[in-house]
Order: C-alpha cells, then structure tokens, then sequence
C-alpha cells in the first residue's frame, strides 16, 4: 500500500509540474523571447502565490485528516481548511498588486498578474490534504493527469504568436479551473452525508491557527527558492528571466519528487511514532540512505543532460539555461538530505519550531546573499545563492539528526 502510494503521489506531481514541462518547447519557439519570459515569470509568481495560499495544509491537515475516526470530523478539517484558504486568496492579491507595480517583467503585459494570482489560487484550493489523508491519491492523480494533458493539447492546437496574448492565458486557466472544481466536489461526494459547512471568517481562523508553525516554514523556505526568481525578475531583462525560468521549472519538477516521495511516507511514519513502533530510527536511516543515493543520482543525471535538455526545450535561449542548470545540479543531493529529514525527523516529531528557525535563518541570509551575487554574476547568481543556502540547510540538518538519534540511544540504554 505503502509503495502504491508513493508511485500515485508522484504521478499526480507529474501532472502539476512535469507534464507542464511539454509546453516549453511549444512556447519558447512559438514565442518571442520577451513574451515566453512573460509568461515563464508569471507561472513562477503563480507557484509563489500559491504556497502563501496553500498554508501547510497540504501537511498539517493531512495530519489531521490521517488521525480523524468519523465522515464528520473530517468534514470539520475541510470546511476549516477551505475556508482558510479562501481567506488567504483574497489576502493573496495584495501581493499580486504590488508585483504589478514593482516588477518590469508586466509592464507590457499586465493581464499575467491576474492570470498568476487566478492560477496560484487555484492550484491551492485543490483539496490534497484530503486525498492524502484517506489514502485514496488515485483521484487526484488522475484529475491532474486530464487536467494537464487538456492544458499542453489545448495550447499546442490553438496558441498562435497572434493570439497569445488573450488565448494563452484563457487556455491555461480553463483546465486549472475544471481539476480543481471536480477534485472539490469529488471530496464532498465521498464525504456523503457530512456535509462541508459555509464560509465564516471563525472557521477560517481556527484551521490558519493550528496551521501556522507549517505555514512560517513554507514562506521561509520560499525567500531562498522560488522568491530567488521574483527577485531576479526586478533587475534583468525578460530574455534572461525566461532562461532562468526554464531552467528552474526543470530543476523544480525534479527536485518534487523527493518531496512528493516524502509526503506519501509521512502518514505512515506518523503512525508509527503514535504506536511507539521500535522500528522507526531503523526506518529513518533507511530513507536518508536511500534519498541520498537517488540525489546523487539526480545531480549527475542534471549535469550530463543540461546542455541537450537546453538545446531541446529552450531555444535561442539554450546556452544561459545550460549554465543555470549545471550550477542548479550541486544542489540536488542536499535537497534530498534536508527533504527526509525535515518530514521524517522533525515534523514527525512535530519539531515544526527547530526547522522553523534553521530555514528562517537561511532565508534571512538569502536575500542579501543573492543580490550581491547578481550583481556579480548575473541572473547565475540566483542559483549560485541557492546552491550555498541548500548545503547550509542540510549541514545543520544533518547535525540535527544525528542530535536526536543518539539522544533516542541513550534513552533506549538507560
């Protein structure tokens, strides 16, 4: 079941992210750069707005639906968590509002703002925590699979130079639009009789209460990752944007999977800290032994590819995207490390403020990090800042759970 899981929730990512991947041969050559940079940033800002909407839910209400006893009370965790997330996109289009008026990249194109707002949200209101927490991924594996292959058709068949200033971004909310809908009222229907209640503000603050520590953990990682990009967006042309974009949209989808990999684990190993399973440090180690080893895997698989995949998928834009992406590989296996032991170690023991304060740390010094390497390097410096953040994250990570393990043996001993 176990492994089902893991093969199911990988496959619903690859709907999100990887499939999307299709498109960008279809658009860098169709479009001029200015325009494909355009709609790479918005996308970017997209994934960005909806982690500020999505919360940790994805996480904490998983939690929470994992250990529920009754259609009732799972239905309670929804009505909380939708209406919170509801809450939190309208309160996402401030954010929105001020990228339109602080980053270049929209100037000429102002209507992506709202496309990456309406996307983020979006994507964010699938109720994942739900399919999570029952064990039924299929669902939303499917739904995601139709939804993204209806998304690279629809583009591929209509999207012309003309039009793709109106069409592009019609085409890329519809299917966006249509998953979420039907994973929404898939949910209500395999709750039955449990009906999810209305919106009220006091629903929506009792499930953004229980789930802040995960939601600070979310935006702070993001201020060393994808804000990296937002920030690039203020200083370079859209051409450079484009290639940066790229070749983070590859390193992204692939870098997923181990969380993906880890997010259908974790259930499980929750399970088995509540039942004082002996098992669980031997389990522990197994998956950062293993995650290691598909890390190194990746990083290797990333340099050898990178100046073909570039040649294939970017265009005139094949060289920047190369570099970026060979710099973005060193980061690969420390991703993998910090992954396990963020879901496995930490949350599973609900550490949520020790890993809080290690990726506030590292967000902090970010920021200034990667504005001095961009005036340096270029737009490289994004992903040179990156890189150095990830291996200080794992490093103190690493030493975190070997804190712990051997304060578990010393418990066991005595």
């Amino acid at each position: 079941m176990l492994a089902v899981n893991i093969l199911v929730a990988n496959l619903a990512y690859a709907a999100r992210l990887v499939m999307p991947l299709l498109l960008l041969p279809v658009l860098s050559h169709r479009l001029d750069a200015a325009d494909y940079g355009v709609y790479m940033y918005a996308m970017a800002v997209a994934q960005w707005l909806s982690l500020f909407i999505e919360f940790g839910f994805n996480l904490s209400a998983t939690r929470q639906v994992s250990s529920a006893v009754t259609p009732e009370a799972i239905a309670h965790i929804a009505t909380d968590t939708q209406n919170a997330r509801f809450t939190l996109a309208a309160g996402a289009a401030l954010p929105a509002l001020g990228l339109l008026l602080w980053s270049p990249q929209f100037a000429s194109a102002p209507q992506w703002v709202a496309v990456a707002w309406a996307y983020g949200a979006l994507t964010a209101l699938v109720p994942q925590y739900y399919f999570q927490g029952t064990h039924r991924l299929r669902d939303i594996a499917g739904a995601e699979l139709a939804g993204a292959a209806a998304t690279l058709g629809l583009v591929t068949t209509l999207v012309t130079p003309a039009n793709q200033a109106v069409m592009l971004p019609l085409l890329v909310l519809a299917p966006r639009l249509a998953t979420t809908c039907y994973l929404t009222l898939r949910m209500r229907r395999m709750l039955g009789q449990a009906r999810l209640g209305g919106y009220s503000f006091a629903s929506a603050r009792r499930s953004l209460s229980s789930g802040l520590g995960l939601f600070k953990f979310q935006i702070y990682v993001s201020l060393y990752t994808s804000f990296n990009l937002i920030l690039a967006g203020h200083f370079f042309s859209a051409a450079q944007i484009g290639a940066y974009a790229s070749a983070d949209r590859i390193m992204r989808a692939g870098l997923g999977f181990f969380s993906q990999i880890s997010a259908a684990v974790f259930p499980k190993f929750v399970a088995m800290r509540a039942a004082g399973d002996s098992n669980l440090q031997r389990a522990r180690l197994i998956a950062i032994g293993g995650m290691l080893c598909l890390g190194l895997l990746g990083a290797a698989t990333v340099w050898l590819a990178a100046p073909m995949l570039s040649r294939l998928l970017f265009g005139s834009a094949h060289e920047l995207a190369s570099d970026i992406l060979r710099i973005q590989a060193i980061v690969v296996p420390a991703i993998a490390i910090s992954s396990v032991i963020s879901f496995h170690f930490l949350l599973v023991d609900g550490q949520d403020r020790s890993l809080n304060r290690v990726v506030l740390a590292a967000a902090a010094v970010n920021v200034p990090l990667c504005l001095v390497l961009m005036t340096r390097q270029g737009v490289q410096g994004a992903a040179v800042s990156w890189v150095v953040i990830e291996w200080a994250i794992a490093a103190a990570l690493i030493a975190m759970a070997l804190l712990q393990h051997n304060t578990h043996r010393i418990k066991e001993s005595t």
